[in-house]
């Protein structure tokens, strides 16, 4: 019988009914990397791999529970965020942060690739000081920085990385922000249909290697390399986007 027990990561984020992303797509990723991931859900959504069809926020006391509930339990290891739905939602995970007392790497989303606004950006200020990283598409940036993301994510108390993979053009870059430098990371498309879920993969990727105590940059390169190897294995289940199902 093996002993051992496995690091305990904590999502924070809304649930896919889908299975494509949010939740289930960080439990994946996590188990994946050896952790075992605990959760507090944000929002329950109904939605597919073609669209989504509601987002239904859940109350900040019943998030607040979920947060104590882990946190008198658990050694949380690392935390990623995900959609929060909602500003109050943004103030009870800013509240419970610093208790937790580990790498935090947030994913600030604000659409889903197909379907109606997922979370607000209200509140949203008051979580990046305690946060290592934050991973917005150059999409989310944009909305973020009010129109000037580059110059926005320089003057951020974490490092930011924007992600490029929304982005026309065979290659994608994907640009960190971090103690006053920057850096590219470049790779080529990988040809095929949409792909659901790569935004929670990568960040719930860096995550993982951020607990363990990697470097920023290491981590950031070993997310994304295991976040393409996941987009060449992408599987149709549905009629709309491809899912991520392996690494």
């Amino acid at each position: 019988m093996n002993t051992d027990k496995p690091r305990i990561a904590l999502s924070i984020a809304g649930s896919d009914s889908g299975g494509g992303a949010g939740i289930q797509a960080d439990q994946r990723v996590f188990q994946a990397h050896g952790w075992f991931c605990a959760t507090a859900i944000t929002a329950i959504t109904a939605q597919n791999s073609a669209q989504v069809v509601r987002v239904h926020p859940v109350g900040p006391d019943l998030l607040s529970e979920q947060l104590q509930a882990i946190l008198d339990d658990f050694h949380v290891g690392v935390v990623k965020i995900g959609m929060l739905s909602t500003a109050e939602n943004a103030a009870v995970v800013a509240h419970f942060l610093p208790a937790f007392q580990a790498p935090v790497v947030f994913d600030p989303v604000l659409r889903a690739s197909a379907g109606p606004t997922l979370s607000v950006s209200d509140g949203f200020e008051r979580l990046f000081p305690l946060c290592t990283l934050i991973t917005p598409n150059r999409r989310e940036a944009e909305i973020l920085s009010g129109g000037a993301p580059e110059a926005w994510a320089a003057r951020q108390p974490c490092a930011v990385l924007i992600t490029g993979g929304d982005e026309p053009g065979d290659s994608v870059v994907d640009r960190l922000f971090f103690s006053a430098e920057v850096r590219d990371f470049v790779g080529r498309r990988i040809p095929g249909p949409p792909v659901h879920g790569t935004g929670c993969t990568l960040a719930s990727a860096i995550a993982a290697q951020l607990g363990r105590g990697t470097g920023l940059t290491a981590a950031v390169e070993a997310g994304i390399q295991f976040t393409r190897n996941a987009i060449a294995n992408a599987v149709s289940l549905g009629a709309g986007a491809r899912v991520l199902v392996g690494n």
